[in-house]
């Protein structure tokens, strides 16, 4: 993944991490914060669960507090802007706010409600990024209206949160920390289900539920990513790379290669990488990492992009109470 801005503000007393970043190969991951992506240029897909949503430029999407998901790019170049927002910060004016889920992912609506929250987001960067004198109270009113907006116009629910939603999460971080560490070698569900004394089946059924694959599904998806930077980085042979990504036969791996990538690692090899350890742009769905260097004229091309949400006229602060979906 590479960045073109990293804002981490805690420290600051600000609750979010914001970023702009390439979306490359897909990592499923989780965490406490509610967050919102939106898409500067390209396609990327977000698998959340067993389900996949594809987003072209300008769309929204929001993922709840502690929902496993993947975002991953589609073979084209794309940029996105992602913030991550702390719900505890907003729980001393709306204190069920740490309990919202909302349904419905992809935030859509009319074109003045999504133009709205673009808005909030280019300006929370934009404030970030001047640091003018106060900047933290500016950025933390602009969250808070974000926030008001959101509750205001799209559905929600209140889920219970407990200790358990932890304890939950902490189990399957460990279970995938365990996978991916393990994953050159013969590692089994057995051997897993033993170590977090949970039964095979259970084990089963709780990995499909929470990543929505099952266990061997997501432990090729490991291997594979691993063997694709071996492909890149060394001159290994496809057998020696097959071994050395986990699977049990240069079969096995030529067969899962081509079912993803829909050719065999040696073709793939050929058609898109040169030796000793250079990518070109390569053009293919699934859980490959692209290489992306921003140049300066394509980070002054994204900026201009994000900060075109800006709205100079005001009409959006002056309207912003009354938009309804």
């Amino acid at each position: 993944m590479q960045y073109l801005f990293n804002f981490v503000k805690n420290e600051d007393g600000l609750p979010l991490n914001i970023s702009v970043h390439n979306a490359g190969k897909l990592e499923m991951h989780w965490h406490d914060d509610v967050e919102i992506l939106l898409v500067l240029t390209g396609t990327i897909q977000i698998k959340l669960k067993d389900e996949l949503f594809t987003l072209g430029e300008n769309a929204l999407f929001l993922v709840n507090s502690n929902e496993t998901h993947g975002i991953m790019g589609t073979g084209e170049d794309n940029a996105v802007l992602a913030i991550k927002l702390k719900p505890d910060y907003f729980s001393a004016y709306y204190p069920k706010f740490t309990k919202i889920t909302f349904p419905s992912h992809l935030l859509e609506g009319n074109e003045k409600c999504l133009n709205t929250i673009r808005y909030y987001l280019a300006r929370i960067l934009w404030e970030l990024q001047k640091k003018g004198k106060g900047y933290q109270l500016r950025v933390g009113s602009v969250l808070h209206r974000l926030a008001a907006f959101l509750i205001t116009n799209y559905k929600y629910s209140f889920v219970k949160r407990s200790g358990g939603v932890n304890k939950g999460i902490d189990r399957l971080q460990d279970i995938i920390c365990y996978i991916n560490e393990n994953s050159e070698r013969n590692v089994t569900l057995g051997e897993i289900a033993a170590r977090e004394k949970m039964s095979i089946y259970y084990l089963s059924r709780y990995i499909k539920d929470k990543l929505g694959m099952i266990f061997q599904e997501y432990i090729n998806m490991v291997r594979l990513d691993r063997a694709l930077h071996l492909l890149a980085s060394t001159d290994q042979t496809a057998t020696e790379i097959a071994y050395a990504s986990g699977f049990p036969s240069a079969k096995s791996f030529n067969k899962k290669f081509k079912d993803i990538y829909g050719c065999t690692p040696t073709e793939y090899r050929k058609e898109n990488i040169e030796l000793p350890s250079r990518i070109k742009n390569i053009k293919s769905a699934g859980f490959m990492e692209k290489r992306k260097t921003y140049s300066e004229a394509e980070r002054n091309a994204l900026l201009a992009k994000l900060f075109s949400y800006l709205d100079p006229s005001g009409e959006i602060a002056a309207a912003e109470d009354t938009i309804q979906m």
